[in-house]
């Protein structure tokens, strides 16, 4: 004698540990997500389908109820903000520009590092023609900042590593380099740098060179403190004298 099947509750009951139905109402509820995610290309395309405002917090919300149901979004397509800018875009602002800065500007792009990089990338992969940029196969890097921009940037900053971070350039020894060439040939004003290193005058350094027997007494005879950062910069600067 087979047992006597168990009755479907009727619409309306509460379910069997005494909480209420689920909510077909409910964004956030299995029954609605499910579909949905299955659906749906990425997370803001699963926020217009639920009928949410598109959002970060929003998206963290409903990530965090996706997770928890244990959905899957492994289909979830990863959106690029570059998808928008196809090579044929970038090499026509390529075309009409003389630096990577500005090809990021006309394509609406914050001139930020990473973006300058990327750029960079997408034009050598893409061979695109960026022959008539100055300086674009010099090993320094590529700063083309105009004399109007390095003087803003230095008013407001008391070092070279505050004018890179104020112009949003990498933070190394290159670049600070590159800056600090760039800032001496346009003559910009930088005495109310704090730390900046007194410059070694060639006729000084000659004499000094000349008349001593050690590192220690050219720093001495230029004023300099007998330290190694002096040290390197004096036998940098006095190598290629001492060999005449």
């Amino acid at each position: 004698m087979s047992a006597p099947s168990t009755p479907e509750p009727p619409v309306g009951a509460t379910s069997q540990n005494g909480g209420a139905p689920p909510d077909p109402t409910d964004p956030y509820s299995k029954e609605r997500l499910a579909p949905a995610v299955s659906e749906a290309r990425n997370w803001t395309d699963l926020m217009r389908r639920l009928g949410l405002r598109t959002s970060g917090g929003q998206r963290r919300v409903l990530q965090e109820r996706v997770a928890g149901h244990g959905l899957d979004t492994s289909h979830f397509v990863k959106r690029s903000p570059w998808r928008k800018y196809p090579d044929s875009t970038i090499a026509e602002a390529a075309a009409s520009s003389s630096s990577l800065r500005e090809v990021a500007l006309k394509l609406g792009a914050a001139p930020a590092t990473g973006t300058l990089s990327h750029i960079r990338r997408r034009i050598i992969a893409a061979g695109i023609d960026v022959s008539h940029f100055p300086g674009i196969d010099r090993p320094d890097p590529d700063l083309p900042f105009t004399t109007e921009e390095l003087s803003a940037a230095a008013a407001v900053s008391d070092s070279v590593r505050g004018v890179a971070r104020a112009l949003g350039v990498p933070d190394d020894s290159r670049s600070r380099a590159t800056l600090s060439r760039m800032l001496c040939a346009r003559r910009i004003d930088i005495g109310h740098f704090s730390h900046r290193r007194v410059p070694i005058p060639e006729d000084r350094l000659r004499d000094s060179v000349r008349h001593s027997t050690s590192y220690a007494d050219v720093m001495r005879g230029l004023g300099l403190d007998v330290d190694d950062t002096n040290h390197r910069r004096v036998r940098r600067a006095a190598a290629p004298r001492s060999r005449h």
